[in-house]
């Protein structure tokens, strides 16, 4: 899914926001998730949860704050594209009933 999404990316801030949100993911999954898991099942329950409050917990959340700030900065997109197809949508009303007012006007309709 996240190679579909890359391809989707049109533009550098965006596509720095989400190598940035990947940098961070990857960094908590095997400093933070894997490392601890394997502590665990290795029975090294102390180091895995120091692991847990060392790593897990801020690699979690500067992942998670650069998720936030990539759905945040779509968001934005999505609410700008939203404005400029009412915008279109307005034009091409106005355009079409001026061109039907014309029409009727000079005896076509």
């Amino acid at each position: 899914q996240w190679a579909a999404y890359q391809k989707a990316v049109k533009d550098d801030a965006h596509r720095r926001m989400a190598d940035n949100y990947q940098t961070a993911r990857a960094a908590f999954v095997k400093e933070g998730l894997l490392a601890a898991r394997t502590a665990m099942a290795e029975g090294r329950y102390a180091e895995a949860q120091q692991l847990v409050v060392d790593k897990l917990e801020p690699l979690y959340a500067k992942a998670a704050g650069m998720a936030d700030a990539l759905y945040q900065y779509q968001l934005a997109q999505a609410q700008e594209q939203l404005r400029a197809a009412e915008r279109d949508g307005a034009q091409s009303r106005t355009l079409i009933f001026g061109l039907l007012a014309a029409a009727a006007g000079i005896g076509i309709l």
